[in-house]
């Protein structure tokens, strides 16, 4: 009846104005007043109370009521100046009834939708929902906010991440170089207050495919990235003017990674579009203004290092001082003059350096007062061991069958029945030609009645040896045992040992969690081995089988001294990892650092990771958020 009696007024109104331009607002107003209440209804239907707006009922009944009871007093008083005056306080009265009811049903409508698209939990900011932000102050600061970092900084714990990467360091070097004080800024900023653990990296531990986990938060077989080199066996030989079937990352193939990287997978300069990238080799997201060293990256890898590393150390802390000065939510920063250096009297040095850099690093935070809110990390992405023997694969590969010396006979690839290349010295993948057909891949059990698996196990240099079974799974074969190894679709492993078990393990469950397999062998000769062998195997890129030298032993001969990377040894494997503030100990693995940042960030992975996912930090305010 309300609506009934109100539409009948305005209907009245229309008509005595029918010949003015006032009927326009009258319209107006008759509209706006149907939707006012129907909106609210509409809102109470779906479970969202909607009161807010101005022009209700009342209102609008005293507006046009107090209008029209005045209008004879103003009418008398204008007749003064003219003869026949207009109801000015009616027709003001109708102006602002049909202006402020539809504002009030447009607001209502985007405050229905945007509390509908808030209990629909959408990830992308809808227009409703950014209408609602516009039109409050901390609602134009959140939009602001979001528009620079790429997400919602109101679930970070933490303002800032630094992650400094120190390429082939193992912890008990670093360990012994505490002790001895001679990094006394790392200790004083970060260990004093945080902590310092060992961490499994990624198979191959060697420059590259050992870094996917830091910036993707995914193994290198999950990026599709098996290897520092590797072959793509579905490229046809037909294609002759192809940069897509080889592929080496040390040198200019750098500049290729990215390109190289599954599209199922992001990195976090993806989810962040304020994070930089300084001497880091996977930048996809980045673009070139935020990776300043994107053009001398290739000068860093190349097998050449023949420039001035210190140089490369000035320029770096300039880029990083620029991304602090410039907010960075996120800053990767690889310190040059360790993928240099390989004599241990030139990485303390160079760790001297890097120390000198955290202290410069620490002063530049508490200058701008944002130290107490910036999370400092330094982690390896390999270790290096000494090598003591050298095995020349390839040349025992040729008294087997054609094998392509990678780089050298490299057009002559498709002549060849094999082709091994290195990731790092200790690793390698094994391509082998089936039927005159490079496109179709060995099964492991006729790789073994041809011989080849059981030659290269009677070299002392080869530790282990791993290829795709007939029967699904994973088949992994040394002198000490062997062992399959599947993956299920609930993201466990089966774990059946033949005979023995070819890492060595005793009382191995046959089924285990991804938690399970690292926990009980972090401690062993092969820190997650079972995980590792598995990861390497999702890239259609590996190599029909995957060799791991054995302790000692370089798979390359070569003039100069040789320190070992790539393997599945300790002391390959384990990596240090320090923050300066405490990490939850349930992380074991490099790829759970990359879900500690977006957890401290308050950032949502949409891609599925491999690393753990944290529930808890301790942010800078000394409050424990759930995030």
């Amino acid at each position: 009846m309300d609506r009934f009696g109100e539409g009948i007024c305005f209907l009245g109104l229309a008509f005595y104005f029918r010949n003015s331009w006032i009927l326009f607002f009258i319209i107006a107003g008759l509209v706006g007043s149907m939707l006012v209440s129907y909106t609210r209804a509409r809102g109470e239907a779906v479970n969202v109370v909607c009161k807010s707006g101005s022009m209700q009922r009342p209102e609008r009944i005293v507006y046009l009521g107090v209008a029209s009871v005045l209008e004879p007093v103003t009418s008398i008083i204008l007749m003064q100046w003219f003869p026949s005056p207009l109801p000015i306080l009616v027709i003001g009265a109708i102006i602002i009834i049909g202006i402020m009811t539809n504002v009030t049903a447009i607001h209502r409508m985007i405050f229905i939708m945007n509390a509908l698209d808030t209990m629909d939990k959408s990830e992308k900011e809808t227009i409703p929902q950014i209408l609602t932000k516009l039109s409050t102050r901390e609602g134009r600061k959140e939009l602001l906010t979001k528009a620079k970092y790429g997400y919602d900084r109101s679930k970070a714990s933490y303002d800032h991440v630094i992650l400094f990467l120190i390429n082939g360091i193992n912890a008990s070097f670093l360990k012994d170089l505490f002790k001895k004080g001679e990094l006394p800024n790392i200790q004083r900023y970060l260990l004093d207050s945080g902590c310092m653990m060992e961490l499994t990296g990624a198979f191959p531990s060697t420059t590259g495919p050992a870094l996917t986990p830091f910036i993707t938060g995914c193994f290198p077989g999950t990026c599709n990235l098996p290897g520092a080199r590797w072959f793509d066996r579905e490229v046809p030989p037909s294609k002759v003017l192809t940069m897509n079937r080889f592929r080496d990352y040390i040198g200019w193939g750098a500049y290729i990674m990215d390109h190289d990287l599954s599209g199922s997978v992001n990195t976090i300069f993806e989810y962040s579009k304020s994070a930089v990238n300084i001497f880091g080799m996977l930048n996809r997201g980045c673009g070139i203004i935020r990776d300043p060293a994107f053009f001398r990256l290739h000068s860093l890898y190349h097998n050449k290092k023949t420039f001035d590393a210190k140089e490369l150390e000035n320029a770096a802390f300039e880029w990083l001082e620029d991304a602090i000065r410039k907010k960075s939510d996120f800053i990767f920063y690889t310190f040059p003059s360790l993928n240099i250096h390989n004599a241990n009297e030139e990485k303390i040095d160079a760790l001297r350096r890097f120390d000198e850099t955290i202290a410069s690093t620490v002063s530049i935070l508490k200058q701008r007062g944002i130290f107490d809110k910036t999370v400092l990390f330094i982690a390896s992405d390999h270790s290096k061991d000494i090598a003591y023997n050298q095995f020349d694969l390839v040349e025992f590969l040729e008294t087997k069958l054609p094998t392509l010396k990678y780089p050298e006979m490299l057009k002559d690839w498709n002549n060849k029945k094999a082709i091994p290349l290195l990731s790092g010295s200790s690793a390698a993948h094994l391509y082998l030609k089936q039927h005159d057909d490079w496109s179709s891949t060995y099964q492991f059990e006729r790789l073994e009645k041809t011989g080849l698996v059981s030659s290269l196990l009677d070299q002392k240099a080869i530790d282990l040896v791993a290829g795709k079974s007939e029967d699904e799974g994973i088949i992994v074969v040394s002198q000490k045992g062997r062992a399959r190894i599947l993956e299920t679709t609930h993201g466990h492993i089966s774990y059946n040992i033949v005979d023995s078990d070819p890492f060595g393990f005793n009382n191995v469950p046959s089924m285990l969690s991804f938690k399970d397999a690292v926990e009980l062998s972090i401690g062993s000769q092969y820190p997650d081995c079972i995980v590792q062998i598995l990861q390497q195997f999702r890239s259609l890129r590996s190599g029909d089988i995957i060799i791991s030298a054995s302790k000692g032993y370089s798979l390359a001969k070569t003039d100069q001294t040789t320190l070992l990377d790539g393997s599945l040894l300790r002391e390959n494997m384990l990596v240090p990892f320090i923050s300066n503030i405490a990490i939850p100990g349930d992380i074991r693995r490099t790829v759970d650092i990359f879900s500690t940042i977006l957890n401290i960030l308050g950032i949502s992975a949409t891609h599925r990771i491999d690393g753990l996912q944290l529930n808890r930090f301790l942010n800078y305010r000394g409050k424990k958020e759930s995030l």
